[in-house]
Formats: C-alpha cells, structure tokens, sequence
C-alpha cells in the first residue's frame, strides 16, 4: 500500500472515529467534498497544511495518519451519532 493510501485510510479511520462525515470534514478544512474523498481512496497528494489541521481537529500526533495498520481501520460507517458534528 502506498503513503497516499495509508493516509487516506488514517484519516477515513479518524473521520468515523469522531463521527464526522465527509461532507462535515471537507467544511472543516475548507476543501471539497470531492477532494475530501479523493484523499480517503488515495487518489490525491494533500497539502501539508491540510495534515496539520486533521491533526490538531482530531487531536492527534502527527505519525498516527502514516501508520499502517489495516485491521483497526473500519471500511464503512458502524455508528453514526448525529450530536457529534458541530461547527
């Protein structure tokens, strides 16, 4: 798996763990939700800028986006708490 596809899984990962959606997320980070997507499937290079603020939302250190850990990682949404998105 590619540095592009670890990060994007990292993220997807850390998305559903804090019950964001991609549409929420991409508002946040002030990107499209199409480029949101296409950092999930590893299809786009993001900006350092964008790493930086994924990591201080979800409050979390730097090298855990570049870890690659594939059975912690969930491929679809389990439990989405509607309470949990805030602007």
């Amino acid at each position: 798996m590619c540095l592009k596809q670890i990060l994007g899984k990292n993220i997807r990962y850390y998305r559903f763990k804090n019950n964001y959606t991609q549409e929420h997320l991409a508002e946040l980070l002030d990107i499209s939700t199409t480029y949101m997507s296409d950092i999930e499937c590893g299809k786009r290079n993001v900006s350092l800028d964008i790493i930086e603020q994924i990591i201080q939302l979800f409050e979390i250190p730097c090298d855990a986006l570049f870890k690659s850990n594939e059975e912690e990682l969930p491929n679809k949404i389990t439990h989405y708490d509607k309470e949990k998105i805030t602007n």
